[in-house]
């Protein structure tokens, strides 16, 4: 009986060690994720931007984000999403290996020298000519714009290559996306140069898509590509499995199939949002009745 009792007691203390080294083990497993450190562009809606959560606290948000965490294989890997004040402190943070990974990178561009591109590139950004909606027809090719005024907007992201082209044209860099449009629909300059979605977002988001319009045909495309950080000691597992993910079209469709989802949903919920002030100003101005015949009666 004693014998019987003992061995109890060891049975019971055998399932308590078990049970408490099942628990260590299991949370020895899950601290060993490897995490990622994921960034991109601060306020480049809607490809990449900060927003912040319920307590105020700032989010990096990105339109890959879905798509990664659909495809991208969780088991053993923890996605840290981190944001930076610009888009340059995010390059440079991703260079030096304090983020692992920054998504929407442009190739061969200022930011990005000391980076691992994932080939191919997720999708491509187009660059169009914006004008007002009842000149837009006029664009044919470059040549139409030789003798137009035409600025780009300091917010907007664009890769080297294109910033050289734009000093080639004589295209003027303007501060704020807000004053590309003032400027634009005040007539003040003939187009602005574009990337299509980040321009859509906000001509919708403004109350400004009736009143310019887009060039049929983007100008010129820029690839968005992956970028993974050589300082980082993940950088060979973490270009592998997005090497993975790129060699079929499921990932790319799924960000591009967000992107349009996205757009949509801002769509719904700016309706009825009014056009800035200096919008309704010259809307009037065109519209003030021609009292040339009255006064020339009059004489």
């Amino acid at each position: 009986m004693k014998f019987l009792k003992i061995f109890a007691g060891l049975f019971i203390v055998c399932l308590a060690l078990n049970a408490q080294a099942f628990s260590i083990f299991s949370k020895k497993t899950a601290d060993s994720d490897v995490k990622i450190v994921v960034t991109s562009y601060p306020h480049f809606y809607p490809l990449g931007y900060t927003d912040f959560d319920s307590r105020g606290k700032p989010v990096q948000k990105t339109i890959f984000s879905e798509a990664i965490k659909t495809y991208f294989p969780l088991d053993g890997y923890t996605i840290e999403y981190k944001p930076f004040e610009t888009k340059k402190d995010a390059a440079m943070a991703t260079r030096q290996g304090h983020a692992d990974v920054f998504l929407g990178a442009y190739y061969d561009s200022d930011g990005f020298e000391g980076v691992e591109f994932v080939f191919p590139a997720v999708f491509n950004n187009p660059v169009h000519v914006i004008m007002m909606a009842d000149k837009i027809s006029s664009v044919k090719n470059l040549q139409s714009l030789r003798d137009l005024k035409g600025v780009y907007s300091l917010e907007d992201q664009f890769n080297d290559y294109m910033l050289q082209t734009f000093e080639k044209l004589n295209v003027k860099p303007i501060a704020t996306t807000q004053d590309a449009y003032k400027a634009l629909i005040l007539g003040e300059v003939d187009y602005i140069f574009g990337t299509y979605y980040y321009h859509y977002a906000h001509l919708v988001e403004n109350g400004l898509k009736n009143y310019v319009a887009f060039s049929k045909t983007p100008l010129w495309n820029m690839p968005l590509f992956i970028a993974v950080s050589k300082a980082s000691e993940k950088v060979k597992a973490i270009s592998a499995q997005f090497k993975k993910l790129l060699s079929t079209n499921a990932f790319r469709n799924k960000v591009l199939q967000d992107l349009k989802e996205q757009i949509k949903t801002l769509e719904i919920q700016s309706q009825g949002v009014v056009a800035p002030l200096y919008v309704k100003e010259i809307v009037d101005q065109n519209q003030e009745p021609d009292t040339s015949a009255v006064n020339e009666g009059k004489n």
